[in-house]
């Protein structure tokens, strides 16, 4: 598929989905319901290489349902500008220079998946507890806005 796009051109409006996995036995905790409401957990944006995997919107035909693993899972949506607009994300070592990270959407297509991105740092964590941050921050986000699909058992 030939659109004439490469990485530079994640622009800050567009629209990105993220996958939800539906989660049958709750042990993975990728949502929970408070006061009634579906609320996207952190751990829903776990990755052991720490980028979440997104894909972009207007590369699937703004179809959230390309990015289900299975039509059970759930999708969010983000505008890139949320996402890079976090600035807070620091590591502080006890004896060292403060590091900053810049939060960025990256195109990286894969095999069977054109739309596919990741959300990366600059530069890369060095922890995991600075990426738990980052996972705290995405499913804040996500949760001031509905879902584009809710998991299989809240439709």
């Amino acid at each position: 598929m030939s659109v004439g796009l490469n990485p530079q051109d994640v622009s800050d409006d567009e629209l990105i989905y993220r996958r939800i996995p539906y989660d049958l036995d709750k042990s993975k905790n990728n949502y929970k319901v408070e006061d009634g409401l579906i609320l996207v957990s952190s751990q829903a944006f776990s990755d052991r290489e720490m980028c979440p995997s997104v894909d972009r919107a207007k590369l699937c035909n703004h179809n959230p349902h390309h990015t289900q693993s299975s039509p059970d899972d759930g999708v969010v949506s983000f505008i890139c500008a949320e996402i890079r607009a976090i600035d807070d994300i620091k590591y502080a070592p006890p004896k060292g220079q403060v590091v900053q990270y810049k939060i960025d959407i990256i195109w990286r297509p894969i095999d069977g998946n054109y739309a596919h991105s990741q959300i990366e740092p600059s530069p890369n964590y060095n922890s995991k507890s600075t990426f738990r941050k980052l996972r705290e921050k995405l499913a804040y986000i996500a949760n001031q806005k509905d879902w584009e699909i809710y998991p299989l058992s809240f439709r």
